[in-house]
């Protein structure tokens, strides 16, 4: 008969004496260099310096919008797609440069998103997955690691379903194969959005003297709300809808790619239990976790702990997929194309 040991009771370090300790200055000073890190990170996410853009025409499809960072030569794309009311420059913009050591980073608004795709129609995540495919045809990439963050995962994993020749491996972050709950990740942008158009708009006098440049006047959210606000609304809510619907369970088994997944462990929003599914379909999943408190916003606010998992977890689904060779690199096809560059 086996029994289940309970956990050892706490210990406070640096008041036991007993020398399994590493000291309470030590541990305060980590608290300290996260709340640092939260602090920069937040402020790096309010006063961005984003990646520059281009719009790309995609024929019939209409007009999209993309952020891209070139790699060393002959490296491998990596395509980002973006969560629910985010842009690329408001998910990924942590991620680009780090990245771009050893890819050729791509990452698109997707439609109803940002300076993306307007639809005619309802919003469906296959035509997003149809979209991003649509751009690696007209960049002319072959193949790309595909990543997904919150929505863009769904969207990643119909790429494969969609369109297999051109998803060499998939990387996926803080999502799932299902969201039978109900699904709000508008909440916390909104939320950000609404107290920063209210910050902005008050008389420099008035403005919280603890709010970063606030002593100087210049609290400027222009940028952020620059991005959101270029959101279709009803795109967004149909979006919101169809992620609620989506359901990969029944075909994700199939996946045949290398595929990673980046577990946010404290997710309020998509639940690690809901994550973890995705583990169980896809055969071969490595799994990188995200240990920080910020959750579903960690792309934004940990981008340390972030963008080293992410980095691993991108370079061994390159090396699985054969895309980063020993000793050198396959040479990828990217297309000559010429588009208006913008911020």
């Amino acid at each position: 008969m086996s029994v289940r040991c309970p956990p050892p009771p706490p210990t406070f370090p640096g008041l036991s004496g007993n020398g399994r300790t590493m000291g309470v200055g030590r541990i305060m000073r980590r608290g300290s260099d996260a709340v640092a890190e939260t602090v920069a990170a937040a402020r790096a996410a309010l006063f961005p310096d984003y990646v520059r853009g281009e719009y790309v025409n995609l024929g019939a499809r209409g007009t999209t919008f993309m952020r891209k960072l070139d790699g060393p030569p002959g490296s491998p794309v990596l395509m980002l797609m973006h969560g629910l009311t985010a842009t690329a420059a408001l998910n990924w913009n942590t991620v680009m440069r780090p990245l771009s050591k050893h890819f050729t980073v791509i990452a698109m608004d997707e439609r109803g998103h940002g300076r993306g795709i307007r639809p005619h129609g309802p919003f469906r995540l296959e035509d997003a997955a149809d979209d991003a495919a649509a751009l690696l045809d007209k960049l002319g990439v072959q193949k790309a690691v595909v990543a997904g963050y919150s929505m863009g995962g769904p969207i990643a994993q119909l790429m494969w379903k969609q369109h297999p020749d051109k998803v060499a491996g998939l990387v996926l972050a803080a999502t799932g194969a299902r969201f039978t709950e109900a699904i709000d990740e508008r909440t916390p942008l909104d939320t950000v959005a609404g107290i920063a158009h209210a910050v902005d708009h008050l008389p420099v006098a008035l403005r919280p003297t603890w709010l970063p440049g606030a002593r100087w006047g210049v609290w400027d959210f222009s940028k952020v709300l620059g991005e959101i606000g270029r959101n279709d609304q009803g795109a967004v809510i149909e979006a919101t809808d169809a992620l609620a619907h989506f359901d990969s369970t029944p075909w994700l088994s199939q996946v045949n790619v290398p595929t990673a997944i980046l577990r946010t462990k404290r997710d309020l929003l998509v639940p690690p239990k809901t994550q973890s599914q995705m583990e169980a379909e896809i055969p071969g999943t490595t799994v990188y976790p995200i240990t920080s408190w910020s959750g579903h916003l960690s792309v934004a606010l940990a981008p340390t702990e972030f963008v080293h998992q992410f980095e691993r977890a991108a370079l061994d689904v390159a090396r699985r997929a054969g895309l980063i060779a020993p000793g050198g690199r396959t040479t990828v096809s990217l297309g000559q194309h010429h588009h208006r560059s913008v911020a």
